[in-house]
């Protein structure tokens, strides 16, 4: 019961005041290299606790992130139009993080993360950050079988915003960015086999209005 309590508290809890008890050590750092040194440490520190209270151990940890190395390159992904770069700027274990930039008004349509813990923490501009839940059970990536998903949160990412996700909370999650576009990164960590990912095509009706339950498709790893 005390472990359930626990979680529940630590989920609830405001970013900020969980980043405010972290030692000084782990908020952050003045440099890339001293930033990913931390989190990477505090990272394996973690190894083993429940999900809930890595990603958000990680995301305050992350508030202090320094803006990323000048010289890192991202490639546009797909044919999103307006614009979606992606572009890794660490690779280590147990984390990797990726940057990404979203031109004004882009739209990175809904896909998920199976088996892995993200992390997205805003550095420039601000996007509206959508979240889903599979409701009940999905078929295969490769089904054409409609199924049904749930808008769990909606949330702003802007600079010093973050916007966590497990592989069993949140997993299914879009982008939108406003007027200015917005630049960020996605900190990830595997919590299981990387079985891939795919996108979905979310109907926009919602199949019950009061629980935000909509019909939805897998459609690959190709956005539509």
């Amino acid at each position: 019961m005390y472990e359930i309590e626990r979680r529940t508290i630590l989920w609830k809890l405001p970013l900020a005041a969980i980043f405010a008890a972290l030692p000084e050590a782990l908020r952050g750092g003045t440099t890339w290299e001293d930033f990913t040194t931390r989190l990477t440490a505090l990272a394996k520190e973690l190894h083993g606790v429940d999900d809930d209270t890595y990603v958000y151990r990680l995301a305050a940890a992350s508030l202090g992130a320094p803006d990323v190395p000048p010289d890192a390159k991202t490639g546009r992904f797909g044919k999103l139009d307006p614009p979606v770069e992606f572009g890794p700027v660490y690779r280590g274990a147990p984390i990797m993080i990726v940057q990404w930039k979203l031109a004004p008004n882009a739209w990175l349509p809904p896909h998920n993360h199976p088996h892995y813990n993200v992390v997205s923490i805003g550095l420039d501009g601000e996007a509206v950050v959508t979240h889903y839940d599979v409701d009940g059970a999905a078929p295969p990536f490769d089904s054409a079988s409609a199924f049904t998903v749930r808008r769990t949160r909606e949330t702003l990412i802007a600079p010093r915003r973050v916007s966590p996700l497990t592989p069993s909370r949140d997993n299914i999650h879009t982008f939108r960015s406003g007027p200015k576009g917005a630049r960020g990164i996605d900190i990830n960590t595997r919590a299981g086999d990387d079985i891939g990912f795919s996108f979905l095509r979310i109907d926009p009706k919602p199949l019950d209005a009061a629980r935000a339950s909509y019909s939805a498709r897998w459609i690959g790893q190709t956005p539509a």
